[in-house]
């Protein structure tokens, strides 16, 4: 199921919300899906900003990919459900679904 939309200048970023989940990407002017991510456990709320595509799963990780692809990086793990992820320049930020009310944040490099 295609879910949790996001874009940037050039590219519509989506994820693909599955027990073997995917996070992917298009050009803006349509063209061939690319995978950045696969076998991803539920991808949620994916969130991109110069350099990097961010998200949550639901094996309790946020994770981060280059938008040119690569190996996706655990920022954090163990959480409960992950999801509503948000980024701005210094961190990012995700709400657990057991823990209503609560916001996490981890600095970015």
């Amino acid at each position: 199921m295609a879910a949790h939309i996001t874009v940037d200048d050039n590219y519509v970023y989506w994820t693909n919300c599955s027990n073997d989940g995917q996070v992917m990407k298009i050009p803006r002017e349509g063209g061939t899906p690319i995978v950045l991510a696969e076998n991803q456990t539920y991808p949620t709320s994916v969130k991109v900003n110069g350099t990097h595509a961010y998200w949550a799963t639901r094996d309790g990780d946020v994770k981060r990919i280059p938008l040119a692809g690569g190996t996706p990086t655990i920022l954090v793990s163990g959480e409960v459900f992950p999801f509503g992820v948000a980024i701005d320049a210094n961190h990012v930020y995700w709400t657990n679904y057991a823990d209503p009310g609560m916001v996490k944040k981890l600095r970015l490099n």
